[in-house]
């Protein structure tokens, strides 16, 4: 009884001992979904500023055209 007793201590600390790993995953995992995240919102805002900079030059190059 005493051996099974100490296996089964044993095991249940690996569990544990697996669990706490899981949740760090987990942990790191949703970081570097957030981090993908902000990414793409930067990027987005990027786009953004280069479609709106893109506009004002061909704007300007229809002015330009005009003067001739």
């Amino acid at each position: 009884i005493k051996l099974s007793a100490e296996k089964n201590s044993e095991r249940g600390r690996e569990i544990r001992e697996n669990i706490e790993r899981q949740a760090g995953s987990f942990d790191e995992i949703i970081s570097t979904l957030e981090q993908i995240n902000a990414s793409i919102s930067s990027f987005t805002v990027t786009t953004a500023e280069i479609n709106s900079t893109a506009s004002q030059i061909q704007t300007a190059s229809s002015e330009l055209d005009s003067l001739e």
